[in-house]
């Protein structure tokens, strides 16, 4: 039977545990590259595999005009220049038509997910997070403000509770302005990887010996 090297088992271990944490912050893009003010956000995250969509929501109260801009100059009350870019939650935020909503979804199962809220005077912004299937898991609406006036909605332990797959990111209210910044969140690590992962230090030790 061949060996395996460590340098292998390693290498593959790193490849499936996808356990890592990734923080979407509207300045750059999953590569790096700068997000010019006034771009549109659909797939700039999909190395990370993430997509956006607008208007999760439809009927009733919810809106049809949700904006999916990055922007750090049409901004509201909140905003300051340290957030740079934000998520709009309206094109022309005072003609919106409804609540805003929009659909974040990842390639795999998360286990952590917090979502920042910027400008939210009325304490409405809320996040919930689904299976695949569309089935709701749980949900939370931000909090007390922070040392910066932001609210943040977050989520730990989620792989306890379900799959979680998508998040319905529901900023402020209808007629106010509220932009969000700094998604994160963290994959669940996959099936297997921890278990090559003790192969890999089985591997090393037994080529020290």
């Amino acid at each position: 039977m061949k060996k395996i090297s460590a340098a292998l088992v390693l290498a593959l271990a790193a490849g499936l545990a996808h356990g890592q944490t990734y923080t979407i912050n509207f300045d750059q893009d999953a590569a790096g590259n700068a997000i010019a003010d006034g771009s549109t956000i659909a797939n700039q995250y999909a190395a990370w595999g993430v997509t956006f969509t607008a208007n999760v929501f439809t009927g009733g109260s919810w809106a049809t005009n949700t904006d999916m801009t990055a922007t750090s100059t049409d901004v509201g009350g909140g905003y300051t220049a340290g957030h740079g870019n934000v998520l709009h939650s309206f094109g022309g935020w005072l003609a919106e038509d409804g609540d805003a909503s929009f659909r974040i979804d990842f390639a795999s199962q998360v286990d952590a997910l917090s979502v920042q809220f910027v400008g939210d005077s009325g304490g409405a912004s809320a996040v919930g997070v689904y299976d695949i299937g569309g089935s709701l898991i749980t949900s939370g609406v931000v909090g007390a403000a922070d040392a910066n006036g932001d609210k943040v909605v977050s989520f730990t332990g989620l792989s306890g509770l379900g799959a979680v797959r998508i998040g319905a990111i529901l900023p402020g209210e209808f007629f106010d302005w509220a932009g969000v910044d700094n998604i994160t969140f963290t994959y669940v690590p996959a099936p297997g990887a921890m278990a090559i992962l003790g192969l890999g230090g089985l591997a090393m030790g037994r080529r020290r010996r």
